[in-house]
């Protein structure tokens, strides 16, 4: 009984002394990242439409906005541009079938902030004088701020290469922070010569209201075209439908 008890002993020892020796291969992660980054640029947006009906959509208070405009011509500023802060991380999933990691392939993640852009709709008002052209006008200005997030499916040939080419198809999504409705008030003039001689602008000759903070729905882009040169310069050609 004796003997049959050390056997056990020791064998019950040499098993578990095998296991911690041999421990069990650790599962490659479901995802590997490739690369990740910062940009810093200009973003530049066309609308459709520009008008005093859009500065009454995004203002609080839109009665605020009412002056007597009879007699002014109306010009929209449809281009807003903004300076561009983001950054971005790409990762691919692990192939279980091939034992690695499909790097032709890779989902982007990343977020933006994009500040200083204005909207604005100008109304100018002329008035002859006896030395030239006296002009009033007024500006009314959307001021806004944008976050938004976006995700992209890409395909691209060989990462290890110098020089690859990829290209894709996302979405995005964001809001505004910050926003106002900025009225600026202005008079300058001008000889019969068409010369600027005078202006009256000052601080006090802008009024600020509260305006509505607005939701980028979800817009879909299609990557046509990028070049990269060993993941560090880019150059990319997107087209966006909204």
């Amino acid at each position: 009984m004796k003997t049959l008890y050390t056997t056990l002993t020791l064998l019950l020892t040499a098993s578990i002394t095998f296991a911690q020796e041999t421990p069990n291969p650790t599962p490659p992660k479901m995802w590997q990242i490739n690369s990740f980054g910062t940009h810093v640029g200009i973003s530049s947006d066309v609308y459709q439409r520009m008008s005093m009906d859009h500065m009454r959509d995004f203002a609080t208070n839109p009665s605020e906005l009412t002056l007597d405009l009879d007699g002014y011509t109306e010009y929209a500023h449809a281009v807003i541009t903004g300076v561009t802060l983001g950054g971005w991380i790409t990762a691919s999933k692990f192939n279980a079938a091939s034992g690695e990691y499909r790097t032709n392939r890779e989902v982007q993640l990343g977020a933006n902030i994009i500040t200083g852009r204005e909207s604005a709709v100008e109304y100018e008002r002329e008035e002859p004088t006896a030395n030239g052209t006296e002009y009033h006008s007024v500006v009314y200005c959307d001021m806004e701020s944008e976050v938004n997030l976006h995700g992209a499916y890409l395909f691209r040939t060989n990462r290890e290469r110098k020089w690859n080419v990829f290209g894709g198809i996302g979405a995005n999504i964001g809001a505004t922070f910050n926003d106002a409705m900025l009225i600026i008030f202005n008079r300058y003039a001008t000889d019969n010569n068409g010369t600027f001689i005078e202006s009256s602008f000052d601080e006090e000759d802008v009024l600020e209201y509260g305006a509505k903070p607005s939701y980028l729905p979800a817009c879909i882009f299609l990557m046509v075209l990028a070049i990269g040169y060993q993941n560090v310069l880019r150059y990319r050609l997107p087209v966006e439908k909204a």
